[in-house]
């Protein structure tokens, strides 16, 4: 499976591509919808994979937004990932955190009123920076780029 989803390069993602027979889409689906199974559970266990791979290496973290699915006005489900690289190779050792957040088109840009850093929808950057940075400590150096 994995090695369909390397190949796939993300694009057109299907659960019966990515199973790859009938059985092995029928595995993946019990997988997903096993209510053991959650997004916080996966990206816990990817983060703890990609902590032990970076041991001793100087690391860059990188953080950029997804778009899962939106509406006309901009509300949508979308993706906040960091991934992992080493700084000086530019292999990517792994995921480091992944949160999913909600928009809602909400009050039109130009009516609305000045809040702090931590209000805004910029605020993921700083919800995500911590946790990761500690998942990561076993690196040598850390950097970010958002």
């Amino acid at each position: 499976m994995h090695a369909r989803l390397v190949t796939s390069c993300g694009a057109r993602l299907r659960i019966r591509r990515l199973g790859g027979t009938r059985a092995g889409e029928i595995r993946l689906t019990r997988f997903l919808r096993n209510a053991s199974v959650t997004p916080a559970a996966m990206v816990a266990e990817a983060a703890l994979r990609t902590s032990e791979r970076c041991a001793g290496r100087d690391i860059l973290a990188i953080q950029d937004t997804t778009v899962v699915r939106t509406g006309e006005r901009g509300d949508g489900l979308y993706l906040h990932p960091v991934l992992v690289t080493d700084r000086t190779s530019g292999a990517i050792l792994g995921l480091a955190d992944a949160r999913f957040l909600a928009r809602d088109h909400g009050v039109a840009a130009s009516r609305r009123r000045p809040r702090c850093v931590r209000r805004r929808g910029a605020s993921r950057w700083w919800r995500i920076a911590k946790p990761t940075s500690t998942r990561r400590s076993r690196a040598v150096r850390h950097g970010w780029s958002c």
